[in-house]
């Protein structure tokens, strides 16, 4: 009878013990790995760096509308001094007119081509701003997915169980996830 009891606890030790060493699947593995990428900040540094991007572009392009209004208003006030100048002839003078719309029309030419200049450099630098931002964004994006991929590759390797593969993908921060065991 005792040896019975024996192989009976023996063997339920034996199953539990089998139950608890059953390995993740795969998808287990790369579930809990991708939970790990989100909460281990990895994520989050990739979602900041992105929003950067979008500020880099959001401001850039408030100062390009700036300048562009800028430059309409310019040429708006021009127009107007024109017509002020104009107002002080008669139309069929027009040897005093041709002259003012001439002078004038160099004006113009000269204010839109100092502020196309501006807006071009403007738009250059907001190319290259974004494209900063992107690269970092970029590099973040790829830093998660090494990680990720590490995970996996460490994880599928060392043979996760499934009830640390579990635990771990329940984990709601990066310290509840280093203490599944």
């Amino acid at each position: 009878m005792k040896k019975l009891v024996a192989v009976i606890m023996v063997s339920s030790a034996a199953l539990w013990l089998a139950s608890c060493g059953e390995p993740a699947s795969e998808v287990e593995i790369n579930d809990m790995c991708q939970h790990w990428g989100e909460i281990s900040g990895k994520a989050a540094a990739y979602e900041a760096a992105t929003a950067q991007v979008n500020k880099v572009s959001e401001e850039y392009d408030a100062k390009l509308q700036a300048l562009k209004d800028e430059s309409a208003k310019a040429i708006a006030r021009l127009e107007e001094e024109q017509e002020a100048a104009l107002a002080e002839t008669k139309p069929q003078e027009q040897d005093k007119r041709a002259p003012i719309i001439a002078d004038f029309a160099k004006k113009e030419a000269a204010k839109a081509g100092e502020f196309d200049g501006k807006i071009k450099q403007l738009g250059d630098e907001r190319e290259a701003a974004v494209g900063k931002a992107k690269e970092a964004a970029d590099a973040a994006d790829a830093e998660r997915n090494d990680a990720v991929n590490k995970c996996v590759t460490d994880s599928t390797k060392d043979g996760v169980s499934r009830p640390i593969a579990q635990c771990r993908i329940a984990a709601a921060a990066a310290a509840d996830y280093d203490k599944c065991q």
